[in-house]
């Protein structure tokens, strides 16, 4: 009986040996977004980080991370906020997402933009799975999210994401060896802080989004609102889905409208601001490309946001300064990409 016990824990303590050597080796070779404004591991992996407690989680796509400004927000309101989103993430991806922040902090509201109930489904794109999986560390969550979500073929990859990034051993590079996730911290809660306009504006107004945007929204995505909406109301948590503004919005205008349509059938607070770009004062100037705004853009959005967000959330205006946000805002100030 001893000598089994003895060889059952030599394997255990193997088996412990071999999974933190690949954990370490994963944290090596995985691909790391680490420069701004693009420094998504930073982003996702320093929510994760953070010991804060958030009053509204903003949820979504790039439409929302270059969209909501928590530090502006914070300036206007007292109110703490984070972005937690990837590049065109699909919306059963952010059901798992919303998932892991409600369980670290429960919000009074979480603002989902709903440009990802539009998008056509394309779970195959490694760059999208991997941007939506890599910094997410691991948990019984991430786990389920793998085995419903991601496609058969790359659950090993996401799992282990070595498998994937073997071959980058030619492109490692210092900070591969040094980084850890422990040191992802992003200032910005999430907001990607875009300047000026780039070469992509012209392109988008020809069609930017051709091929991407469903001429309805799937079922699937319809279903997956609803139990976003349900996890929520279930909480007491207000859930409040927005389509922030872009200069480009014919193209999705059809799959929007039939959104819309169910949104009021199922009675979700929602609202369209592109209805409102006119009023909020937004020109071309404001946007770095066709689908998302410049900072100059975003202060000019956030001043309307604020106003909707009373109808959800305790204002805190009175509250005492937080020198940690404060210090941030003022290095947002400062930055200019």
């Amino acid at each position: 009986m001893g000598k089994k016990c003895l060889r059952a824990g030599k394997v255990l303590v193997f088996l412990v040996l071999v999974l933190w050597t690949l954990s370490q080796l994963n944290q090596i070779f995985i691909r790391k977004s680490l420069d701004k404004p693009w420094d998504m591991s930073n982003k996702i992996g320093g929510f994760y980080n953070s010991q804060e407690d958030y009053d509204l989680y903003f949820l979504g796509t790039s439409h929302s991370y270059c969209s909501f400004s928590p530090l502006e927000i914070y300036r206007q309101t007292g109110l703490k906020s984070y972005v937690l989103a990837s590049q065109q993430q699909p919306l059963d991806v952010t059901y798992y997402y919303m998932k892991d922040a409600v369980k670290k902090h429960k919000p009074q509201a979480i603002v989902l933009d709903v440009f990802s109930c539009l998008l056509q489904e394309d779970a195959r794109d490694p760059g999208i799975v991997h941007s939506y999986s890599d910094d997410m560390p691991m948990s019984l969550n991430k786990l389920e999210m793998v085995y419903r979500v991601v496609p058969k073929d790359m659950k090993a990859q996401v799992v282990f994401p070595l498998i994937k990034y073997h071959d980058r051993w030619p492109d490692l590079e210092e900070r591969d060896y040094q980084v850890k996730y422990r040191d992802y911290h992003d200032p910005y809660r999430g907001y990607v802080a875009l300047e000026g306009q780039s070469q992509k504006f012209k392109t988008d107004l020809e069609g930017g989004l051709r091929g991407k945007i469903a001429t309805k929204v799937s079922p699937k995505n319809k279903e997956t609102l609803l139990r976003i909406g349900n996890y929520c109301a279930k909480r007491g948590i207000d859930l409040v889905l927005v389509k922030t503004p872009t200069f480009e919005d014919q193209s999705y205008a059809k799959a929007l409208d039939d959104l819309e349509k169910f949104m009021q059938v199922e009675g979700m607070d929602y609202i369209n601001y592109n209805l409102e770009k006119e009023a909020m004062g937004l020109s071309a100037q404001d946007y770095y490309d066709g689908y998302h705004m410049n900072r100059q853009g975003v202060k000019k959005f956030t001043k309307v946001l604020v106003g909707d967000l009373e109808k959800f959330v305790d204002l805190k205006k009175d509250q005492a300064q937080d020198p940690h946000w404060v210090r941030d805002l003022a290095l947002l100030e400062k930055d200019k990409g």
